[in-house]
């Protein structure tokens, strides 16, 4: 595959997974408000930079550096 291709595939990935969170999310916000989700969004950004630590620390593991 071309880079383009693969940019395609991991920028479309994003935007699904994007896509199920907010699915996910429709329930909470029908029964709790609009107020609750957005009082939680820091949560979020935390949740993916500890997610992003979290593969950076395993692919040093695996390469063998520290």
């Amino acid at each position: 595959m071309s880079l383009g291709q693969r940019m395609g595939f991991m920028v479309g990935g994003t935007w699904a997974l994007a896509n199920i969170v907010f699915m996910v999310l429709l329930p909470v916000v029908e029964y709790f408000g609009t107020n609750v989700i957005l009082k939680f969004t820091p949560l979020g950004y935390l949740c993916s930079g500890a997610f992003g630590l979290f593969i950076v620390l395993k692919a040093q593991r695996q390469a063998g550096t520290k």
